[in-house]
């Protein structure tokens, strides 16, 4: 949709990545093994870029009249 069709876009999930895919487990097994938290140091700080990724697609695409607003 586009222009006046769509006025509002909530997006309700982080894009976190599948845990079965083989790269992110290898990922989070070599951080669990070090010590560390994969969920805060690799899972959610991916999952933050490719949401910001996302809404600079969307606010890209195309010229709107209204800005584009973010909820804290």
């Amino acid at each position: 949709m586009q222009g006046e069709q769509l006025s509002c876009v909530i997006i309700d999930r982080l894009p976190f990545a599948v845990p079965s895919d083989p790269v992110v487990a290898a990922r989070v097994k070599a951080i669990d093994a070090d010590g560390g938290n994969a969920f805060f140091q690799y899972q959610v700080p991916a999952a933050v870029i490719t949401l910001k990724q996302g809404f600079g697609r969307l606010i890209r695409f195309a010229a709107r009249s209204r800005p584009a607003r973010t909820a804290r």
